[in-house]
């Protein structure tokens, strides 16, 4: 190889090294990408990645020969070796939002994936969904604390290093939840009250006491005494039993608006 070889080896290695960063930096920015580049053989960039990379070694082998049998004033295996460094310095670190196969979660800050979960201690291939939380999101994310306190994710990255992988939080059953939906073990149960059908309301009412009103030949009006208190009941209401002696009343037009009866409300598996 003459010195007119090398400076065209040389040419050729840094428009490679160029179209590298290029490549290396839209995989990075692509938010549907998950992966580390170049592991992903059904990915074009990973592809390219790899072509590229394969012909850098093949241009660095060609300067070195060159460099070991020549005397070259600046070496292009030195300024290799400082770029590799400054391509350490500049990585890319992100959240990455983890769920395994056993159902664990995680949030990771790192460079990759594959530091995420050698952060965490499990295996790529133990991944079910691996997801980034882009930046814009990070104040909608919220940690807490062993004292209950909560702290937005956007404030606890500020105040950690930014050039760090390390793992942020593990998803947990909140102890604090403020509002959310519940559901009873047990279908809600109703009764429609109609003044013949006092025995019927006794046994829906576990037998609570029951008192006739002073007009109930006229309105047919009832009290049910309840350890909450007493509850007045009239002609064609329906009483509605969420629980152990927990009772309330509504009437028809009302009932019909807020319950479905004997009906199964489910999500419907896809």
């Amino acid at each position: 190889m003459t010195l007119s070889d090398y400076q065209q080896a040389q040419n050729e290695y840094e428009k490679h090294t160029t179209e590298l960063t290029k490549v290396i930096k839209v995989h990075q920015e692509d938010p549907d990408l998950s992966h580390s580049i170049g592991s992903d053989k059904n990915c074009a960039y990973c592809d390219q990645y790899k072509k590229l990379n394969q012909l850098q070694e093949k241009l660095m082998q060609q300067l070195k020969t060159l460099e070991r049998d020549n005397s070259v004033e600046e070496l292009i295996t030195h300024q290799a070796i400082k770029l590799e460094k400054k391509d350490r310095s500049r990585r890319r670190y992100t959240v990455y939002s983890l769920t395994y196969k056993d159902g664990s979660e995680y949030l990771v800050y790192g460079s990759s994936q594959r530091t995420a979960c050698n952060i965490v201690g499990k295996s790529e291939n133990k991944l079910s969904r691996a997801v980034i939380i882009n930046k814009e999101y990070h104040s909608s994310y919220y940690l807490e604390r062993d004292t209950g306190a909560l702290t937005p994710l956007s404030l606890y990255l500020s105040e950690r290093s930014r050039n760090k992988s390390y793992l942020i939080a593990e998803k947990q059953q909140t102890k604090i939840k403020a509002s959310g939906v519940c559901y009873n073990e047990a279908p809600i149960q109703f009764f429609k009250y109609s003044p013949g059908a006092l025995k019927q309301l006794g046994v829906f009412c576990d037998h609570l006491p029951i008192v006739k009103n002073k007009k109930f030949k006229s309105n047919g009006r009832v009290t049910i005494q309840t350890k909450r208190g007493a509850i007045g009941l009239g002609s064609g209401q329906l009483l509605i039993k969420i629980g152990q002696e927990i009772f309330f009343t509504m009437d028809k037009e009302e009932f019909e608006q807020n319950f479905v009866v004997e009906e199964s409300l489910v999500w419907a598996e896809k």
